[in-house]
């Protein structure tokens, strides 16, 4: 199971946001990846064989992203939710990861970049890593995930982080 869909919305310092749109995006980031894992979970811990869950967080998840702080939650929860699998699911065979994937030439990132500094702060950070040519091709970054987080050996419990792949 790889738990990668996500959405950056609402952008905003929390006090603005609609508590509607905050839910909705909770549901998108935290709530989704943990009730598939727990389906994942209840389905595959008798069926043997390598079972894995991989929660794609962000650096988001390590430190408050201004303007973003809804993502930065949901992300630090993901990473905890991956640790909690690991401590009770290690038993049964259930392996579980993070992964920080790096700065990927998204959709996301063209959101973030489109934004007010008055409205999400730290949108200089993301114009910068386009700007300065950081952003990898979706399809290098999905190649280099899939060789060393989804197809090959990993430690339990463990957040990745896409820098350190291959090393």
């Amino acid at each position: 199971l790889i738990n990668n869909a996500a959405v950056a919305g609402p952008v905003g310092i929390v006090g603005t946001l609609a508590s509607a749109d905050l839910m909705s995006a909770l549901a998108v980031n935290l709530a989704a990846p943990a009730a598939l894992a727990n389906l994942f979970c209840r389905v595959f811990s008798d069926s043997g064989g390598d079972r894995r869950i991989v929660n794609v967080s962000s650096g988001a998840g390590a430190r408050p992203l201004v303007g973003g702080g809804h993502y930065s939650v949901a992300k630090a929860g993901l990473e905890m939710l991956t640790g909690a699998i690991a401590a009770e699911q290690g038993a049964d065979g259930i392996l579980a990861v993070s992964l920080r994937p790096g700065i990927i030439a998204t959709d996301m990132q063209v959101f973030m970049r489109s934004q007010s500094a008055e409205t999400l702060p730290t949108v200089a950070m993301f114009r910068d890593f386009h700007a300065q040519g950081q952003l990898v091709a979706p399809d290098t970054a999905a190649a280099r995930i899939a060789t060393y987080v989804v197809e090959a050996p990993v430690e339990q419990g463990r957040m990745y982080a896409y820098a350190e792949l291959g090393r």
